[in-house]
């Protein structure tokens, strides 16, 4: 999903969250939103929501394994669960680029780099024709994680 106008997206979602509070992709449209603002814990609350329509959905895991692989500090810095989230999505949902995006972030997260760069070519060979700015921003990743670092700037 482009946020290209995420205020707009928001009141999108909210609204529709208001009339239809079981509505999935308006969850999971208000946690990317939240996610661009930088608000983790909003964009945790939501994703929390969603996965409980709709539990152990791929996506969500790896979602959830996105949120707790970025925060840096706080109770939301949790590496390890991150990766384990990143894991179950990858075994339910196959490898699809966001679920594979997520375990290379959960991954490098945990310091675990030489998991986490086959992933992240992995998300740069799938989409480099598709999906040429997702990918560009994997290789971003991937040159941080080659360094030893983990970009937790770079958006999905």
């Amino acid at each position: 999903m482009r946020l290209e106008r995420p205020a707009e997206a928001r009141t999108h979602f909210e609204r529709v969250i208001a009339h239809d509070p079981a509505n999935f992709d308006a969850w999971r449209g208000l946690e990317r939103v939240e996610l661009a603002r930088g608000a983790l814990e909003e964009a945790w609350k939501c994703a929390q929501e969603a996965a409980r329509l709709r539990p152990g959905f791929p996506a969500i895991l790896a979602d959830q394994a996105w949120i707790l692989a970025r925060a840096e500090s706080g109770p939301l810095a949790q590496p390890k669960q991150a990766l384990e989230l990143a894991e179950q999505a990858l075994a339910r949902g196959g490898e699809q680029p966001a679920l594979l995006d997520a375990f290379a972030l959960a991954a490098a997260a945990n310091g675990d780099f030489a998991r986490a760069i086959p992933a992240l070519e992995k998300v740069r060979d799938l989409l480099r024709e598709v999906d040429p700015g997702w990918s560009a921003r994997a290789s971003r990743r991937l040159a941080a994680c080659r360094a030893g670092r983990v970009d937790r700037e770079t958006p999905r």
